[in-house]
């Protein structure tokens, strides 16, 4: 029997996940921050999109787009199509493998490709579909947006994933589910970890580090992250390479805390990649200091880079909007030094700003909120690009983009609430301003299903215990959703 997978993990569905890198807004700000022209239009391509959560938030809550994706499982299509039906977005979903949807010649020309969880996790054949397809579909001035394992930090674990994948293969019953030869490999791994061993890689602190963070990530995840039959990690300057070939260049990491060089790198280390004169190889050498795992990047088919008039006018004119009740945020995010957790002098005038969820400049914010009178605007940008990457703002449509995607935003977001009373698969709410999606808990959900089913605020306790009484929630936190969440969602979600 022929095997449709290509050596991809099927045992197990992929999990419900939401990728915010893969957002076209964020992409956007992030360009206009390196200091190149950003695609103006929105037609997007996923491929690989998984259970299809992120490809309908951004098709539903950005305006004027239209949204293509192939995912080869039929099972995560389906789910995938059903989310499409529940609003007007135009979207084109489909169960196709690469081979197949790579040379389909019915596809547009795309502004936006993106893949997330694909390029290291399937063949050498497929990625060089993969590089078919965008040097033939990707717009001029167009964005390939992938992540993909990076070394040198798999250096250290690969043979470990190595063993792991041979360990379930030879010792452990065909008969055994694929989460328990995974859970028989880790316990294997942590038994020969016990054995003494001076110059073993398992004894290595990153093996340890590694397995403690497994311990704590969901079994599903791990199966696809660890178990599939390809599993590549690769230097960023072959990558780049690979990308040259196809006319694309790197323009800048899609994770915007990669954007913040001063808490990444100490001084010593800046100066010494400041020294090397290749920007590929300078690039490099942060994963060499960082021991870089994982990379999100950009990629531009002509890029092309503003004039400095041009990047000041656009800088000034991003728009970022709060995306977290005052109440519940901590601004603080991981670099490769450990925790950033910046001055809250410098960013409290702004967040009291924002605290009203509109969006604002961020000359406006400037202007308006910066910590003292001296500081620059290079000073107050840079306070700005701490609170995105602490997830406590986020880049925001123009109010004319949000006014015409409000109507299909609430389509979507009435299907969401009203899914709540039977599951917790979708945990996300689109929103019309962010283009993106909103995190939020199954006890809200409930709560706004209530509200929407006209029961009393006094009730919603009541109301939320009944659909699941395993939900960890009490009246305080019913209280703190009313007074402080729910006019957050509200504002973002247009509910």
């Amino acid at each position: 029997m022929a095997d449709w997978s290509g050596g991809y993990v099927t045992e197990v569905a992929y999990p419900y996940s939401y990728r915010g890198d893969m957002n076209p807004v964020r992409i956007r700000a992030l360009l206009t921050l390196a200091g190149y022209v950003v695609p103006q239009n929105a037609v997007i391509c996923e491929l690989g999109f998984g259970q299809g959560v992120a490809i309908n938030i951004h098709a539903t809550a950005i305006a004027h787009s239209v949204s293509v994706g192939t995912d080869f499982s039929p099972a995560q299509t389906g789910f995938a199509q059903a989310l499409s039906e529940k609003t007007d977005a135009q979207m084109l979903l489909v169960d196709q493998s690469f081979a197949q949807f790579c040379v389909r010649d019915d596809l547009p020309q795309f502004d936006f490709i993106v893949a997330h969880g694909i390029w290291s996790w399937v063949s050498e054949e497929n990625r060089q579909l993969i590089e078919s397809f965008v040097a033939r579909q990707l717009a001029v001035g167009g964005a390939f947006v992938f992540s993909y394992n990076a070394l040198p930090g798999w250096s250290v674990f690969a043979p470990v994933r190595d063993f792991m994948l041979r360990y379930a293969d030879k010792m452990t019953a065909p008969s055994t589910s694929i989460t328990n030869k995974l859970n028989q490999a880790i316990n294997a791994v942590h038994q020969l970890r016990s054995v003494p061993a001076p110059f073993s890689v398992l004894g290595h602190e990153l093996v340890e580090a590694r397995l403690q963070q497994m311990a704590l990530q969901d079994p599903n995840h791990l199966v696809h992250e660890y178990f599939n039959r390809d599993w590549q990690p690769m230097a960023f300057p072959d990558v780049c390479e690979r990308m040259q070939a196809i006319k694309l260049d790197f323009a800048c990491s899609a994770n915007i805390v990669k954007h913040l060089e001063e808490m990444n790198f100490t001084p010593e280390q800046l100066q010494a990649v400041g020294a090397i004169s290749d920007p590929i190889l300078a690039e490099y050498t942060k994963d060499l200091f960082a021991n870089t795992d994982f990379r999100i990047d950009i990629y531009v088919k002509g890029k092309r880079a503003l004039t400095p008039l041009q990047h000041g006018n656009a800088l000034a004119n991003l728009r970022f909007v709060l995306v977290k009740p005052l109440d519940q945020l901590r601004v603080a995010f991981v670099t490769p030094r450990g925790e950033a957790e910046p001055d809250p002098q410098d960013y409290r005038a702004m967040l009291r700003l924002l605290a009203d969820y509109q969006p604002r400049t961020v000359q406006a914010l400037h202007q308006q909120a910066a910590a003292r009178a001296t500081d620059s605007f290079a000073t107050s940008l840079a306070t700005i690009k701490a609170l995105w990457a602490a997830n406590v703002i986020a880049p925001a449509q123009s109010e004319a983009e949000c006014q015409l995607v409000q109507a299909r935003v609430q389509a979507f977001n009435r299907y969401i609430i009203g899914q709540s009373l039977y599951d917790d698969k979708l945990a996300w709410l689109a929103s019309s301003m962010t283009g993106g999606a909103i995190s939020i808990s199954r006890a809200d959900l409930l709560s706004l299903l209530a509200l929407q089913m006209g029961i009393a605020e006094s009730e919603l306790l009541a109301f939320v215990a009944q659909v699941d009484a395993s939900l960890t929630v009490d009246q305080s936190s019913i209280e703190c959703f009313l007074q402080y969440r729910l006019p957050m969602l509200a504002a973002l979600c247009s509910l």
